[in-house]
């Protein structure tokens, strides 16, 4: 059944975020009830967010964003022992993430697969902060794409979760991240082109890499310091934003769900909220909701001639 309430409080988040006149709400909406216009005040600041939900995917996009959330979650739920730990766990991997630039999803399997072994690797909590954010760091270094570091980091949490890296594991994050390799070499005081040598021998077990590494924080914190983000890194920041806010929202209200439901209705239905709500006001909705698509079209443009000069 869908909200009525919930429509009326999309249709002026639209209105209002387009005509830059964020938070103004009508008389006519007063009887909206509490617990979901507190819930949706986020998206007047973050219009962005609604104008693409709108024009660009609607409720797949909100859909795609709070599952996101969701494997996030469930992997430091899996990985931790509690729900203290679980939420240490959270606003670590959140701050990660911001710190690195890096793709939160990404950041939260490879703190949740360390974790999982920090027993065996003979690393305690902060340590395992600190690993997942040097990895992070370091796998940025190498200059790869959000989408390389992502599958390097996978496989490197494979090689932890096996017990040593070898193979196509080492293979992979040689390619994606030498600069990681190469710090890596330095923690254990060897040449880089030895490094392959000790992983056909067995030798780069999750315990020696992880204080090989973990003997390098600062030189790569330094190196990650002097790096100039790229446009992916800022994009990628961005799009963990937006997973965070609509997950969260999804998680403590259920919104994502029904702004979809929502949005869906109104597509379908606009005749008839028409006329429950006056003409003159669906046209003003209309027209605005118009130049929202524009903008965010223009942008996405933007971004990918960016991207293809970059």
């Amino acid at each position: 059944m869908i909200d009525r309430n919930l429509i009326l409080q999309l249709l002026i988040t639209a209105r209002d975020t387009a005509s830059e006149v964020v938070g103004r709400v009508g008389a006519g909406v007063r009887g909206i009830g509490d617990a979901v216009s507190a819930a949706l005040e986020p998206l007047r600041a973050f219009g962005g967010l609604m104008s693409a939900a709108i024009g660009l995917g609607g409720a797949k996009e909100l859909a795609d964003r709070a599952d996101a959330y969701t494997r996030l979650t469930n992997s430091l739920k899996v990985a931790t022992k509690s729900e203290e730990e679980y939420l240490t766990a959270r606003e670590a991997v959140i701050g990660i993430a911001q710190r690195a630039h890096s793709d939160l999803e990404t950041t939260a399997s490879l703190y949740a697969r360390i974790n999982q072994n920090a027993a065996a690797m003979n690393i305690n909590q902060e340590q395992v902060v600190n690993l997942t954010e040097l990895i992070s760091k370091g796998m940025q270094l190498g200059g790869g794409s959000a989408e390389e570091y992502a599958g390097a980091t996978l496989q490197l949490t494979q090689a932890f979760g096996s017990g040593v890296l070898r193979g196509e594991e080492f293979n992979s994050v040689m390619e994606a991240s030498p600069e990681l390799m190469k710090r890596l070499a330095a923690g254990l005081g060897v040449a880089v082109g030895e490094l392959r040598g000790l992983a056909e021998q067995g030798v780069l077990t999750s315990t020696i890499v992880s204080q090989a590494l973990l003997s390098q924080k600062d030189a790569i914190d330094a190196a990650y310091g002097k790096a100039t983000q790229t446009l992916e890194q800022a994009f990628t920041q961005l799009g963990s934003k937006v997973t965070l806010f609509v997950g969260q929202l999804n998680e403590s209200t259920g919104a994502s769900a029904s702004a979809g439901a929502a949005i869906k209705f109104l597509a379908e239905n606009l005749n008839v909220v028409a006329a429950a709500l006056g003409g003159a006001f669906v046209a003003s909705i209309a027209k605005s909701t118009t130049a929202m698509v524009g903008y965010v079209q223009a942008s996405l443009a933007a971004r990918v001639a960016a991207r293809d000069q970059a």
